[in-house]
């Protein structure tokens, strides 16, 4: 029953990341840039008949790193302390899970910020930090923005979530455990893995 609850706790910080990411793209003048919006795409469209090869290579950097495909499943054993498998979460993003279901599991999601403002960022740790009952939180100095919190969802065992932001490209990490491991330790290895996230970007 655990094991299921450390999915569902998993996906469902990836949802809170798919939403903050999608709030950050809009805009409260869709109206009036809809006409200027559809002329620009009339313009890509010419210009793009020509650049498909160069696109194609360049497409990942312009839609931000998928950081599931950058980190090994040793790197993370380093983090939580043992060995880990790797599986997609639904809705994107992975996990890593120890065999035994109340150990650390740590999911990762990317996202494409709008730009390398803060913007995209902060909406994206609102919703995150939300899912936790009374976080703690702290700004540990990765990458560009960061942040991670530790707290409750709807156990006794203290859960955690990071959030940091490299270029365009922002991850999410999310940590959960049945251990009983402390607030100050879940937030470290949170740390870890942001900073884990981070040297890939």
């Amino acid at each position: 029953m655990k094991h299921v609850s450390r999915s569902l706790f998993a996906c469902a910080v990836v949802c809170v990341l798919s939403g903050g990411f999608l709030a950050g793209c809009s805009s409260d003048d869709d109206t009036s840039d809809a006409a200027t919006t559809t002329e620009a795409a009339k313009t890509n469209d010419s210009a793009n008949d020509s650049t498909d090869s160069t696109d194609d290579s360049t497409s990942g950097s312009d839609a931000g790193a998928d950081v599931c495909t950058l980190i090994t499943p040793d790197e993370v054993a380093a983090i939580v302390g043992g060995p880990v498998t790797v599986e997609e979460q639904p809705g994107g993003g992975c996990a890593f899970n120890q065999d035994d279901p109340r150990a650390t599991t740590l999911a990762f999601a990317s996202v494409p910020s709008t730009d390398t403002t803060d913007g995209t960022f902060n909406e994206t740790r609102v919703g995150a930090f939300g899912t936790l009952t009374d976080p703690t939180k702290e700004e540990p100095g990765v990458g560009d923005y960061s942040a991670v919190a530790s707290g409750k969802l709807g156990g006794d065992n203290e859960q955690g979530v990071g959030v940091v932001q490299v270029g365009t490209s922002i991850v999410q990490i999310t940590l959960v455990q049945a251990n009983g491991i402390d607030g100050a330790q879940v937030r470290t290895m949170t740390t870890d893995a942001l900073k884990l996230a981070a040297s890939k970007l």
